[in-house]
């Protein structure tokens, strides 16, 4: 399966993992099976409250950005809870979209 996974990322196919674990515990996870790999650039929203989630979405928005420009590969971690806060806004959707 990691070698599926790092197929897919080589060629350009967008690759989700939906997990109920922590956080910490997810990325582990996605290191073992090599869909964050070692010169991924990894974003993280694990904030509590809108505005906190909404900085930390502008932030990884100025980070994907560099990323593209750059050409590196980059992997985005959300918690649940800070999913929730940046759908509750419809202006962080796109923003999310894009980043994700």
């Amino acid at each position: 399966m990691p070698e599926t996974i790092a197929d897919f990322l080589r060629a350009n196919i967008k690759v989700w993992m939906l997990t109920g674990d922590k956080l910490e515990t997810a990325e582990n996870i996605a290191k073992s099976c090599r869909l964050i790999q070692g010169d991924m650039t990894v974003m993280r929203v694990a904030e509590k409250t809108l505005e906190e989630v909404e900085k930390k979405l502008a932030d990884n928005k100025e980070t994907y950005e560099l990323c593209v420009r750059e050409g590196r590969k980059k992997s985005m971690l959300v918690e649940g809870d800070s999913l929730a806060l940046i759908l509750k806004n419809p202006h962080n959707i796109p923003i999310f979209i894009k980043v994700a």
